[in-house]
């Protein structure tokens, strides 16, 4: 056997044994209530979007008005 093929099966060998224990051990209840819904609750999402807007804004400052 060539080595390319030797190294490609080891590969392939490796993705599957990942992929069989990403299976068997990921968890089993994904489905989970939603929290309810509280005027805090909404202040908090209000104040993370708020903060995700300015991170963006500046990475695209940063694209235009590169410093340097």
């Amino acid at each position: 056997m060539s080595r390319g093929l030797k190294i490609g099966g080891a590969a392939l060998l490796v993705l599957l044994l990942a992929g069989a224990g990403w299976l068997i051990f990921r968890p089993k209840d994904d489905t989970q209530e939603p929290p309810p819904v509280t005027p805090k609750l909404i202040e908090e999402l209000i104040a993370r979007r708020e903060h995700v807007r300015l991170v963006v804004s500046g990475r695209l400052l940063a694209e235009i008005f590169p410093c340097g």
